[in-house]
């Protein structure tokens, strides 16, 4: 056997590192990368927790978001044919999900009936709630005005109130006017016309009056399409009306002079503010109900020929 020389021993010894490391860079690169992403894992789990919400893995997100959009296009007809039930089974599958966009087009469905849906007011306030503990602003708003109404959950004007500034403080421009109304009413917090009046001016600088009146005006329509106009659809349409006549807007004034005529509307609810609860009857009349003094005030122009009708219709049907 021929010796070895000095040169192959190096050789062999540098293979037979190179080979060592080889294998045992291949046995731990997998436990090193299986650490890495478990420690990416546990820091976003952390993170998740410290928010205060159940995390939600990526791809997970990513197909809710995906679900979500698949409702709209499916709910709007846009690039295929309008399916409300289909689009509600997507929007279904994303609110599950945690997608709070859905929970909030979902909810909105709830609440009109129809629309793939039955109507549910308790389940749309069960939706709004999902949404709203993500800090969605449109969902505080509308479970506010929900918690204020005793619509699907409990009355709860603090509740409300609370849910208002939340969504203000992202200057929703409805969260802005509707604690505007709070502010300047007293419900649910202390009375107070200076915050009142800063509010409603924040609503009017993102053109707030123009927002409640083209709301205002989709819901009348809305009611009218409706086999039977629901009481709560009108509601909406006085409230946002409401709003938009207390923002300076003309055009707001006219529809509610136009909406003042029809009893069942007036008689369930103030057309000053939209409110349902705590109305007192026109001393004239006895058929239009307002919140207070202040609003019977501001509608009275719109009131006036009406409450005359009724007063006149009254004496004839004694006589």
């Amino acid at each position: 056997m021929r010796p070895v020389g000095g040169r192959q021993r190096r050789q062999s010894a540098e293979a037979a590192m190179r080979g060592g490391g080889r294998a045992q860079g291949a046995e731990l690169r997998p436990v090193a990368e299986a650490a890495e992403r478990g420690g990416g894992r546990t820091q976003r789990r952390q993170g998740a927790e410290v928010a205060g919400r159940v995390p939600v893995p990526g791809s997970a997100m990513r197909s809710a978001e995906g679900e979500y959009h698949r409702g709209m296009r499916l709910f709007t007809g846009d690039r295929c044919g309008r399916d409300y039930d289909a689009a509600a089974r997507s929007f279904r599958l994303a609110a599950g999900r945690g997608h709070a966009q859905a929970q909030f087009t979902l909810a909105q469905c709830y609440m009109k009936g129809g629309m793939g849906v039955p109507q549910n007011h308790i389940e749309a306030a069960h939706l709004l709630r999902l949404a709203a503990d993500q800090g969605f602003a449109d969902a505080q708003c509308l479970l506010g005005f929900l918690c204020e109404h005793g619509k699907g959950t409990k009355r709860d004007l603090g509740e409300a109130v609370r849910l208002y500034r939340a969504a203000a403080a992202q200057r929703d421009v409805r969260a802005l006017a509707r604690l505007g109304v709070c502010l300047e009413k007293g419900r649910g917090v202390a009375q107070s016309e200076a915050e009142a009046a800063a509010s409603y001016a924040a609503a009017s600088e993102l053109s707030g009056a123009d927002t409640f009146f083209a709301a205002g005006v989709r819901y009348l329509v809305a009611a009218g399409k409706q086999t039977a106009p629901e009481s709560f659809t009108l509601q909406l349409a006085v409230s946002e009306l409401a709003l938009a006549a207390r923002l300076g807007h003309a055009g707001a004034v006219e529809k509610l002079a136009s909406i003042s005529s029809r009893r069942e509307v007036v008689s369930a609810c103030c057309l000053g503010c939209g409110a349902t609860r705590e109305l007192r009857l026109c001393s004239r009349c006895r058929v239009a109900a307002f919140c207070d003094g202040d609003c019977v005030r501001r509608m009275w122009p719109a009131h006036k020929p009406c409450c005359k009708q009724w007063q006149a219709d009254a004496a004839a049907t004694e006589e």
